[in-house]
């Protein structure tokens, strides 16, 4: 090997420098992915999936381009809340359906459901 090549020209105290960094980084890597995994082993054993939450079924009522519109969701009420804000309109009334309001909205073929 030429005295040109970087390996070299570097000092005993450089090349410990880089295996340390080196060794830092994978470290620092590591640590990372494991906080990862146990934060969602964590989520899972404390809230669940999503899928025992109670879902329940909302009316939203809404105006767009003057016309008014209602849509119906079935789902938790954080999962309405966020898909409300990508729905465009001028007011927005939420409201929470009891099981024979459901039951009918359920049944009217007219009527679309929005699962979230």
């Amino acid at each position: 090997m030429s005295e040109k090549d970087p390996v070299n020209r570097a000092s005993k105290a450089d090349k410990v420098a880089l295996g340390v960094g080196a060794a830092v980084t994978i470290a620092f890597a590591a640590g990372l992915h494991i906080a990862r995994k146990s934060g969602e082993t964590l989520r899972r054993f404390t809230t669940g999936d999503g899928s025992k939450l109670a879902k329940e079924y909302w009316q939203v009522d809404y105006i767009k381009d003057g016309l008014p519109q209602t849509r119906f969701f079935h789902g938790t009420e954080s999962a309405i809340r966020r898909r409300l804000k990508h729905l465009k309109g001028e007011m927005q009334i939420i409201k929470k359906l009891s099981e024979t309001e459901a039951q009918k909205v359920t049944t009217d073929n007219q009527a679309h459901v929005i699962e979230l």
